[in-house]
């Protein structure tokens, strides 16, 4: 824990200490899952418009990833950084408690982002880049550990590739 301390103070006097940032990095944490749910919802909306068979994998894989990841969250129930430990004062304030790990959010974008890859390449990869975003800033923010953003994306990633390439 005090390794963990060390690096969060540093992120926080980065970000704490100078307003602009500290007000880009809230933009950030806010609009990117915004972007990345209205892509989602974008993508699935012309599927159906296109009536494309895609439209089922591409809804129902990332929904069973969702909501298998968040069963696992829930029992596993990991606190957060700050829960526990006076040293640690996100950036961003968080009342929730516990289910920490994964982090849910870049979870999501992860398993978006699989879809966006199944539907158009392109596309895909801007949401892949950013997942990454929004899982940094999970850390950055002190909402979240590392390692939550990093399970959330690999997690995400992995079971979506399972479901994607051999179901």
């Amino acid at each position: 824990m005090p390794r963990y301390n060390i690096f969060y103070s540093r992120i926080r006097n980065y970000f704490g200490g100078n307003e602009l940032r500290l007000n880009i990095l809230k933009a950030i944490y806010r609009v990117m899952p915004l972007i990345t749910a209205v892509t989602y919802i974008a993508v699935l909306a012309l599927l159906f418009v296109w009536h494309d068979a895609r439209l089922i994998r591409a809804t129902c894989y990332p929904c069973i990833v969702f909501v298998a990841a968040s069963i696992f969250r829930k029992c596993y129930n990991r606190p957060r950084p700050y829960e526990g430990n006076d040293a640690i004062i996100p950036l961003i304030s968080k009342d929730k408690k516990g289910q920490s790990f994964p982090s849910r959010h870049a979870l999501s974008a992860a398993v978006i982002a699989s879809a966006c890859f199944y539907v158009y390449v392109p596309l895909g990869i801007i949401i892949a880049v950013i997942s990454v975003v929004i899982a940094i800033t999970r850390v950055i923010a002190g909402v979240h550990y590392p390692s939550d953003a990093a399970g959330g994306l690999i997690i995400g990633y992995g079971l979506c590739a399972l479901l994607f390439l051999y179901i």
